[in-house]
C-alpha cells in the first residue's frame, strides 16, 4: 500500500471517528440539526477509510473527491451489508434535511440511528 493511501486512511479513520463522538455529544445537548451532519460525515469518513486503506481511488484522477453517490454504494461492499447502504441513505436523508431544509429532525430519529452507525465507524475503523 502506498504511503498516500496510509495516510489518507489514518485522517479518515481519525475524523470518522472525531465526527461520531461529536455527533453524540450534539445529540446529547440537543444539537439535533448539527448532529445529523455529523453522524453522516461519521459513517462518509468511515467509508473512505476502508477505500483507501484498499487502495481505491474515486474515477477522474488524483485532485478528484468521492461523490456522495459513489460512497453510498461503496457503503454495502464494505461489511457485505444492504443493511449499510440503507443506513447510509437514511443517514444522508436526515443530513440534507437538517442542512437545507427546515423541517425539523425528530430527536428520536436520531436516537434509532446512533447506535448502527457507532458499531459501523468503530468496526471498520479498527
Amino acid at each position: 500500500m502506498a504511503t498516500g493511501h496510509t495516510d489518507l486512511a489514518r485522517e479518515m479513520r481519525l475524523a470518522a471517528r472525531e465526527n461520531l463522538a461529536a455527533a453524540i455529544l450534539l445529540l446529547e445537548h440537543g444539537y439535533i440539526r448539527a448532529s445529523a451532519s455529523r453522524f453522516y460525515f461519521a459513517m462518509f469518513q468511515a467509508v473512505l477509510c476502508v477505500l483507501a486503506r484498499r487502495g481505491e481511488k474515486p474515477p477522474g484522477g488524483r485532485d478528484r473527491y468521492w461523490s456522495h453517490d459513489l460512497v453510498e454504494r461503496a457503503a454495502a461492499s464494505i461489511r457485505g451489508s444492504k443493511a449499510d447502504a440503507l443506513l447510509f441513505k437514511r443517514l444522508r436523508r436526515l443530513r440534507t434535511r437538517a442542512d437545507y431544509h427546515e423541517a425539523r429532525i425528530p430527536r428520536a430519529d436520531l436516537e434509532l440511528e446512533k447506535h448502527d452507525v457507532r458499531r459501523f465507524v468503530e468496526e471498520v475503523t479498527a
